[in-house]
């Protein structure tokens, strides 16, 4: 069984997080990342960085905010967002959320990504 959550928004550099996820999974895998021009054709980036990462679970350790964590192939160049060959970003833990990171996008005004938990 798993489910799949969609992250998305524009391309300015920043954070972007996905809602609170199910603590009942224990796999998570950034299955695609698909970004678009501002008429919503889809576009492959000319320059840019992608990092994806999980949250671990607010106050799992006595109230302790949760903690960001890198994951395993996690950071790439936008430009292989379409590569199939691209190792797939991918944590294995009960996480709280999912981000993705742009910095320096260009090409493209927004983006949708796949999470896939398991």
């Amino acid at each position: 069984m798993s489910k799949r959550i969609l992250i998305q928004g524009s391309t300015l550099d920043g954070v972007h997080s996905s809602n609170s996820m199910s603590l009942d999974y224990d796999k998570t895998f950034f299955e695609q990342i698909v970004f678009f021009d501002a008429g919503g054709n889809k576009v492959i980036p000319s320059a840019g960085i992608v990092t994806c990462q999980v949250v671990t679970e607010n106050g799992a350790i006595d109230n302790l905010p949760g903690v960001t964590l890198d994951v395993t192939n996690g950071t790439f160049n936008a430009s292989d967002s379409d590569n199939a060959n691209r190792a797939q970003p991918h944590a294995y833990g009960h996480f709280e959320k999912a981000s993705i990171t742009l910095s320096g996008i260009a090409g493209a005004t927004s983006f949708k990504a796949v999470v896939r938990r398991s």
